[in-house]
């Protein structure tokens, strides 16, 4: 019986279980750049609020092209609050650099709520044990947007005034483990 078992267990370790390889890649980065919106005076712009972006992505060595993951955007200037962004990305090996797409659903709440879809187009360098990236965010927030008539610069859930559109440039730092 003790054969039996050790055979068994010898079988069934022999093969690769683990054939795949989870990847996970922290990107961190800094930014800002400029809001528009709709306000009772007309269209209105404003610079976007400066903040740290910590993105955590998964992907698998059978799927090198695909991430899944999620964003942690914290605002610091302007209005502080924390973002929920679960994203995925499409990537693309060129010879020199990394080129990205990303979707996102993201969500603000804080002092404020925001709700609305965020997008990325960045690039990214690799080193040896880090890369460094660039990316364009233009997001689109239909949901609890700015008070533009509010001469505080804070975020109003009931002002109703339409489309927050935001345009960002991040840069950071990435690590993958």
């Amino acid at each position: 019986m003790k054969k039996l078992f050790f055979a068994i267990i010898f079988v069934f370790f022999s093969f690769d279980l683990y054939s795949q390889q989870l990847d996970i890649t922290t990107d961190i980065g800094l930014g800002g750049g400029i809001e528009m919106a709709s306000a009772d005076s007309g269209t209105v712009w404003n610079a976007s609020a400066f903040m740290t972006d910590i993105e955590i992505m998964f992907n698998t060595d059978n799927d090198p092209l695909f991430e899944a993951g999620f964003s942690i955007a914290l605002p610091f200037t302007h209005r502080l609050g924390l973002g929920i962004i679960p994203k995925i990305k499409l990537k693309k090996e060129l010879e020199l650099f990394q080129v990205y797409g990303c979707i996102g659903g993201a969500v603000y709440i804080g002092s404020y709520t925001m709700i609305g879809v965020q997008t990325e187009f960045g690039v990214k360098k690799k080193f040896d044990y880090f890369s460094l990236f660039g990316e364009i965010s233009p997001s689109f927030y239909p949901v609890g947007f700015l008070d533009l008539n509010n001469s505080s610069d804070i975020m109003s859930d009931d002002s109703g005034n339409g489309l927050l559109i935001q345009l960002n440039v991040i840069a950071g730092i990435s690590f993958k483990f």
